[in-house]
């Protein structure tokens, strides 16, 4: 199949990239969605290292990559409520599990919340990474004391704070390229500084990670995560091993290096799917 018509199999929300699936033994799925300024792109190394029963749905936000001509998102209310709209008959299908990093980690926990009030079709798991539980999110509780808000820097001072947090990415390094994507990198800080999150308790499993020597979320704030679960017993937290390039920092562990973490996200997505006897 090509990777014009996976793209379309689901909508402009999900894209698959050059991944190759066999629909016929998929017996769950992953909604992963990305980081601030990235798309999915940033996922589509990851189903080669997943179970072949697990599809991946890497989604694609509005203002990048094949969308983007397409307005950025204004709120983190817009758009879960747009990608719930176009995904929740498609997540009736088959069991699954959501997913986020960073400012997706938020997306992620919010999705949840909107498929637990519509009554639509509900995980089996809620996965987060590399962000403070959402009780937490007001900026002042950024660990980052020396510039917590981003989105309304002038350009100069925006790059400065931006490399100092991520690292000095050669790909980002001629003037043009900053030009480019700096709209889209402060709109995705707007959505993150402006969030007012939805606080309830989600019936399933939570597991909040991030990588060693990640220091955009200390222990104490993935801990927080535990009080969005139901049941403590089924809240866990994780720390785990990822390596980078020199310029970059633990953060972009899902580009960089997501290999630790897979290798317990897949068996853990297939446990949680069989202690809800699906099978």
């Amino acid at each position: 199949m090509s990777a014009m018509l996976k793209k379309q199999r689901y909508g402009p929300w999900v894209d698959q990239g050059p991944m190759s699936i066999d629909h016929t033994k998929v017996r769950m799925r992953v909604l992963a969605i990305p980081q601030a300024g990235m798309g999915a792109w940033a996922f589509h190394g990851w189903q080669a290292q997943l179970p072949e029963t697990v599809e991946l749905l890497p989604v694609e936000l509005p203002g990048r990559n094949s969308r983007m001509l397409e307005p950025k998102g204004q709120s983190m209310r817009q758009l879960v409520t747009a990608l719930v709209d176009a995904l929740a008959e498609t997540l009736r299908e088959t069991p699954f599990v959501v997913f986020g990093h960073s400012l997706g980690a938020w997306m992620a926990y919010e999705v949840c919340v909107e498929l637990q009030k519509r009554g639509g079709p509900q995980p089996v798991g809620l996965v987060v990474s590399g962000a403070r539980a959402p009780q937490l999110a007001d900026p002042g509780n950024d660990a980052d004391r020396v510039q917590p808000r981003m989105a309304d820097l002038p350009s100069r001072a925006f790059w400065a704070h931006f490399e100092r947090r991520y690292g000095q990415n050669p790909d980002l390094a001629l003037d043009v390229v900053k030009e480019h994507v700096e709209p889209l990198l402060k709109a995705d800080f707007r959505l993150f500084e402006t969030y007012a999150p939805r606080l309830v308790t989600l019936p399933y499993a939570v597991v909040a990670c991030a990588a060693v020597g990640d220091d955009r979320v200390v222990d104490a704030q993935l801990e927080a995560w535990k009080e969005r679960c139901g049941c403590e017993s089924e809240f866990e937290r994780r720390r785990f091993d990822a390596t980078g390039p020199p310029w970059s920092t633990p953060h972009r562990w899902p580009v960089d290096d997501p290999s630790v973490f897979l290798e317990w996200f897949g068996p853990w997505v297939f446990n949680e799917v069989k202690a809800m006897r699906y099978w």
